[in-house]
């Protein structure tokens, strides 16, 4: 009977021990589980927060031919490319708007012409001979989106070319002009040479910045020549010879003006413009500057 005792007691200690020893391998088992899936939680809502779809961008109402959200085009500008799409739709009967937005915001920018082009239904129902030129600003991206009656004409290539034809333009900040020669390439593309007359060339690029070392020649040159004439040695003409500031106080003016006017709220030309049941089937090109 003592011995069975002593027995049972042995086996009851053991029990303990796997029973603690269990107990501390499930503790640890749960401690690296949650240690996996805690610490780096903030990495995995960082990225599904960068990765996650952006929230698609409403198509704005059709206001005009020229549909400015972006607040790039002065009223005078808008009211020349107005001009100039009115003059394509008399050379080819179909229709032409332009949309600048100032970005994306992560939306793809073929989906997203398209989507305005089918929601403004650009051109006439049957003919579908309609055009969307879409710019946005923020990315440097544009698209031609062409309607599907006017896709054996204005090809992907050609479309592709205008496009290529703008950047010299937008990257001079010539939007106008560059907004002007794709009107005009369009008009030409559908139905040949128009009577209008010819754009101004491209804009050379941007000046470079003056070098240190010439500020440095020129601040040293006239401290040289106003030692001299401190000195006696060369005399400035006489009182008769002052020009007057006149010029530059009105092109002062002038530039205020100009500041102020480009200043104005998002503009859009051609008030009752609207589209004429045109379909669209994704043709086109798109391009950055």
């Amino acid at each position: 009977m003592a011995a069975a005792r002593t027995r049972n007691a042995k086996t009851r200690r053991w029990l303990q021990r796997d029973a603690i020893g269990t107990g501390l391998i499930l503790a640890g088992l749960l401690l690296l589980a949650a240690t996996v899936v805690i610490l780096p939680l903030p990495l995995l809502v960082q990225f599904f927060a960068k990765h996650a779809p952006p929230a698609p961008l409403e198509v704005p109402p059709l206001t005009g031919r020229v549909v400015d959200l972006a607040q790039t085009l002065s009223p005078e500008d808008a009211d020349a490319v107005d001009a100039e799409i009115r003059a394509l739709e008399a050379h080819t009967g179909g229709q032409m708007a332009i949309l600048l937005i100032p970005s994306l915001k992560g939306n793809p920018l073929e989906e997203y012409a398209l989507k305005v082009a089918q929601a403004w239904q650009l051109g006439h129902a049957g003919a579908d001979n309609g055009v969307l030129l879409l710019l946005s600003l923020e990315e440097h991206a544009d698209r031609l989106e062409v309607g599907l009656g006017w896709e054996p004409q204005l090809t992907d290539a050609k479309a592709g070319d205008i496009l290529r034809a703008m950047t010299p333009y937008l990257r001079a900040d010539a939007v106008r002009d560059a907004l002007l020669l794709a009107v005009r390439s369009v008009a030409e593309a559908i139905a040949g040479p128009t009577s209008l007359p010819s754009l101004p060339p491209p804009p050379n690029a941007p000046a470079q910045k003056t070098p240190l070392f010439a500020w440095i020649l020129m601040i040293l040159t006239g401290s040289a020549i106003g030692s001299l004439i401190a000195g006696g040695i060369i005399l400035p003409d006489g009182p008769g010879s002052g020009r007057s500031r006149t010029s530059s106080s009105s092109g002062s003016s002038a530039r205020s003006h100009s500041s102020s006017s480009r200043s104005s709220s998002s503009h859009s030309s051609g008030s009752h413009f609207s589209g004429g049941g045109g379909h669209f089937g994704g043709g086109g090109a798109s391009g950055h500057w």
